[in-house]
């Protein structure tokens, strides 16, 4: 915003932010749920280039009824011609298609998202350990 020269304040009435959500697959069900509660029907997804073919792929899963338009943003630090020679970037291609791969096949399979696997386990071993304590 301040790049573009929009003062802070005329934002206030334009951007919300969410602070639930862990990763990727969480930002989109937190994003879902806000949507729906307005009743929107479009997004326009902004994220870094490399990551939008997993964040489409997130975005549209939680939202199937409604309309994602992906903006991918290029940040100069990715040297996204010659990625292979940039140790930095090599690390972020290879690692975010990994998750690409991953996000898919958990689709497919009907799987939760792993914030989600992550948070029952927690609770499950935090019961156990309240009911350990009660014996």
């Amino acid at each position: 915003m301040r790049v573009a020269g929009i003062p802070a304040s005329a934002a206030d009435s334009r951007i919300e932010t969410g602070y639930g959500a862990r990763d990727t697959a969480g930002n989109a069900e937190e994003t879902a749920t806000w949507m729906r509660g307005r009743g929107y029907h479009s997004l326009r997804l902004v994220t870094g280039s490399y990551h939008m073919p997993r964040s489409l792929l997130e975005f549209e899963h939680a939202l199937p009824e409604a309309r994602v338009i992906p903006h991918p943003v290029f940040p100069h630090r990715v040297h996204q011609d010659a990625w292979w020679r940039s140790p930095g970037t090599a690390a972020l291609i290879v690692t975010e298609y990994s998750k690409y791969l991953f996000a898919t096949a958990r689709h497919r399979l009907g799987l939760p998202n792993p914030a989600a696997l992550r948070d029952a386990w927690l609770q499950a071993l935090h019961a156990g350990a309240h009911w350990l304590g009660r014996c």
